[in-house]
């Protein structure tokens, strides 16, 4: 492109004071054809808001990397970019000038030293602004610009009733959130207007996340069509069919966290896992702008969070390593490391630049589930390792090795057996699996758990009767000798019967597999034959006992055709506990421990207590002595023989002679 023009190219003179930022002031025109002529006035964020001077601020994808579209800065040329251009010109007035704060202007993007400063303060610029202006581009659409229209005025209807009722009802928190104050009554074809109004770019690009959740008001607008940000998502949920789709889950996280309450700490650990989705899940052209797109609306949420100063001549592997270890450092623990999903190992023997122990937020898919927050009490029923009430990552010192992290670890299995994959929902824009695929997949997946849990249950059988065999053959000698040497034995230790194990025992793991994936149990029961077991009818529930038998079949069996019926509907639209387990793999330890796990485990694996982690760590050792890498972290089982006596405790390994320092990279 050719950037010869009469005029100056414009320079920016420094800004006056730390807490200083650029105004643009947009000069009015009577003719969309007139160049676009603006000028610049300088405002600290720290002067009283009456002696501030007001602005809107711009939320927009800038499209291109560099300008290529001209605009006139005091009589000087500067370049912005075409979208950055249409809105420009979208929103000039006629008469009257409009100050705007527009990030590619009123930022020198040629300093990096002026970026360090302005970015940790960009939650303070977009809470500053009297308003926000979420940018979709010019109205190319009549359809999409429609959507925007009907959101305005019904998302505004149910936003209006919203607010009456809690002017009435203070003392209710039912309609405090989108989730339960709406009613599906949009068709499929206006939700799929809607789904492609959320693919725009602006809905997963990182840096709009924090800009629209610090704004006091904000607007989308396309071409000439406003529609506030919370009447949108009103409308959103309107449409059923629509709220639940994965490659909409970049849009339903933003608007997830507008209403959570970080009431508690234990919410901090769910809003914070949140964040990190986010991240994982919106582009950036710079991919260390995942981590400082999100740091200015970090710091204002919880001021106390440490988090490293924003500097873009770091590398990126730096920058998320400093990024994960400011995390450990404010939670004392080694959550974050949990989340990480490893991605499959490099075959070209390169060594991966960024840590295995460093949460890597290019793929969405490295960033897993927070077990800790999804799982209730009743998942830590079976589990060999106990889950502390407190998990304490000590000696901060540890955080200073660069690439390293070495922590106290005492190893507690080996992998032998592995399993598929339970299939993801997929993350980020463009993952189009309907629930019927996903279901399939799951069904495919859990038959392969299935085996696996029945070939253990054929070898614990078989582990059994071999121990009977002995039993009853070590017995046989002492009678024998007994006989032959006239001595007296008691009777009992002669005559100890072998006492048959009960039904629901002959298939350990089977039941434990059956409860850890509970919420999977409606795929089990759409291929479950419809039979009641009569000798069992007397068990089945209160219900039924004391009926006659032909009454209590009966009512049985139409038990069950009601749980299969309502099991072929699925779980609810909203339900999202099936998704617990995506992405994991079952596995079998050497030992006979059944584990679950979303990392990349394969045979050979070892299995860690890991001081800071409530979870068991599945660690791959390299070849230089005391390395490993995180596989990913696991949830183990007891073995059908242990007891809950048995279990281990991981917050003791201070003073366990077995634990020993490790070092992972």
């Amino acid at each position: 492109m050719e950037k010869n023009f009469a005029t100056p190219m414009f320079q920016y003179t420094p800004l006056l004071g730390p807490r200083n930022i650029r105004v643009l002031v947009l000069q009015p025109a009577l003719r969309a054809s007139d160049p676009i002529c603006c000028s610049f006035q300088q405002t600290s964020l720290d002067e009283d808001a009456t002696s501030r001077s007001p602005y809107e601020a711009v939320s927009y994808v800038w499209g291109a990397p560099s300008g290529t579209k001209r605009v006139l800065v005091d009589g000087q040329t500067a370049f912005v970019t075409p979208n950055c251009e249409e809105a420009l010109l979208q929103l000039r007035r006629m008469f009257k000038p409009r100050n705007l704060w527009v990030d590619a202007l009123c930022i020198d993007q040629s300093s990096v030293a002026e970026k360090n400063q302005q970015v940790p303060m960009m939650a303070d610029i977009y809470r500053c602004a009297v308003g926000t202006i979420l940018w979709l581009g010019p109205d190319s659409d009549p359809e999409l610009s429609g959507v925007l229209g009907r959101a305005a005025r019904y998302g505004g209807a149910v936003q209006q009733l919203r607010r009456t009722f809690r002017s009435i009802r203070p003392d209710t928190s039912y309609w405090s959130s989108q989730r339960h104050s709406t009613i599906y009554i949009l068709n499929d074809t206006e939700n799929a207007r809607i789904h492609r109004l959320c693919q725009d770019r602006w809905f997963s690009r990182i840096w709009t996340v924090q800009e629209f959740l610090v704004s006091k008001t904000a607007v989308f607008r396309m071409g000439g069509v406003e529609c506030p940000a919370i009447s949108l998502s009103s409308y959103y949920h309107m449409g059923g069919s629509i709220v639940s789709r994965t490659d909409l889950e970049h849009y339903t996280l933003r608007n997830s966290l507008l209403d959570f309450r970080l009431d508690r700490e234990e919410t901090f650990y769910e809003f914070l896992h949140l964040v990190i989705k986010l991240c994982a899940l919106n582009d950036a052209t710079d991919a260390r702008d995942k981590v400082y797109g999100i740091f200015s609306y970090l710091t204002s949420q919880f001021p106390d969070f440490d988090l490293p100063p924003v500097d873009y001549q770091k590398p990126l592997h730096e920058v998320y390593e400093l990024f994960t270890r400011a995390v450990i450092a404010r939670t004392n623990s080694l959550w974050v490391v949990g989340l990480i999903n490893p991605a499959p190992e490099d075959t070209s023997g390169e060594p991966h630049p960024i840590p295995s122990w460093v949460l890597d937020l290019r793929d969405p898919m490295v960033v897993g589930s927070d077990w800790d927050s999804r799982h209730t009490s009743d998942w830590s029923r079976g589990y060999y390792v106990k889950r502390p009430e407190q998990t304490v990552f000590k000696e901060p010192n540890r955080l200073n090795v660069p690439g390293q992290l070495r922590v106290r670890a005492r190893k507690i299995g080996k992998v032998a057996q592995t399993t598929g994959r339970m299939p993801s929902w997929g993350a980020g824009p463009g993952q189009k699996a309907t629930q019927e695929e996903m279901d399939l997949a799951r069904t495919a997946c859990l038959s392969e758990w299935t085996a696996l849990c029945i070939d253990l249950d054929m070898r614990e059988q078989d582990r059994r009767e071999q121990t009977r065999l002995e039993q009853e053959q070590d017995l046989a000698v002492r009678r024998l000798v007994a006989e032959q040497q006239g001595s007296r034995i008691e009777s009992w230790v002669l005559n100890t019967p072998t006492v048959p194990l009960p039904e629901s025992s002959q298939s350990p793991y089977q039941n434990t597999m059956e409860h850890i994936t509970k919420e999977l149990k409606y795929l089990r029961l759409r291929h479950e034959p419809i039979v009641v077991n009569e000798d069992a009818i007397s068990l089945d529930s209160l219900s039924l006992r004391g009926l006659p038998k032909e009454k209590a079949i009966e009512k049985a069996l139409k038990k069950k055709r009601e749980a299969k019926k309502q099991a072929e509907k699925g779980p609810d639209t909203f339900d999202g506990s099936p998704e617990v387990h995506d992405g994991c793999l079952l596995f079998a330890t050497a030992d006979g421990h059944l584990a679950q796990s979303q990392g990349n485990v394969r045979k050979g694996d070892g299995v860690y207590l890991v001081e800071g982690s409530t979870f068991p760590m599945v660690l791959r050792r390299v070849r230089r002595g005391k390395e490993y890498t995180v596989v990913g972290k696991a949830r183990m089982f007891k073995t059908p023989s242990e007891k809950t006596s048995d279990e281990l405790d991981s917050s003791a390994l201070g003073d366990d002679p077995k634990a020993r320092d490790v070092i992972l990279v």
